[in-house]
């Protein structure tokens, strides 16, 4: 190698190494992109995922609202919703217009282009989980929970109370035989204290009309006591 031909020699190296950097450097930033692009549709796929399973969680009554919005916000009445009617339905679930860019977005989550138009299931699936998050689905059931233990408590409530009525009915039932049975001592009793078999009928029968009489008021008196 000739002294002369070094610099031309370092010159092709430098312009050798420059042009494979700028190649690396596109490949890597092609690399990069399609990674990114990776990533993001792994994320959409995931949201897609999510927004998914909260619609199946969607009472019939709730997809039935959302049907009305849909109704409602297809404009050109043909049966399926376009970008611009899709920043109507918005504007009428939340009160707020979308900027074009928020539109683009969330037309992007639907995985259509611009041109396509949504059906009643994909415009479920973009705007039913918006119009019923997870949290207000958490109240209805907590509220339903809530009122169920509130049947089952005036349920025992009322068990509760028809016990306590049978419970007396018992109680009273066994004080009226325990009662009787007093009585029937007590009766017994005093007839053979003032009872005599010698008496004449006439007197035997005002002895047991006296003695049913003064059982009277001695009942009377059991009773006030029990």
């Amino acid at each position: 190698t000739t002294p002369s031909s070094t610099p031309l020699m370092l010159g092709k190296a430098r312009a050798a190494a420059s042009t494979a950097a700028s190649a690396a450097g596109r490949g890597a930033s092609s690399a990069a992109k399609m990674t990114q692009q990776g990533v993001d549709t792994a994320m959409r796929t995931s949201r897609r995922a999510i927004r998914q399973r909260r619609v199946n969680e969607l009472t019939p009554e709730q997809v039935a609202e959302v049907h009305s919005l849909f109704n409602a916000s297809d404009v050109s009445r043909d049966g399926a919703i376009d970008q611009q009617e899709l920043r109507g339905a918005v504007q009428r679930l939340s009160g707020r217009w979308l900027s074009d860019e928020e539109v683009e977005t969330m037309w992007a989550e639907t995985n259509h282009t611009a041109g396509e138009k949504l059906n009643f299931e994909e415009f479920l699936l973009a705007i039913g989980p918006d119009m019923f998050p997870a949290e207000r689905g958490l109240s209805l059931a907590l509220r339903t929970a809530g009122e169920k233990a509130g049947a089952a408590k005036q349920k025992a409530g009322e068990a509760k109370e028809k016990a306590l009525v049978h419970a007396e009915a018992a109680a009273t039932a066994m004080t009226e035989k325990m009662l009787k049975r007093v009585l029937d001592v007590v009766g017994q009793a005093i007839t053979k204290e003032v009872a005599d078999p010698d008496m004449p009928p006439t007197l035997q029968r005002a002895t047991a009309r006296a003695v049913d009489a003064a059982m009277g008021d001695v009942e009377v008196e059991v009773r006030e006591v029990v």
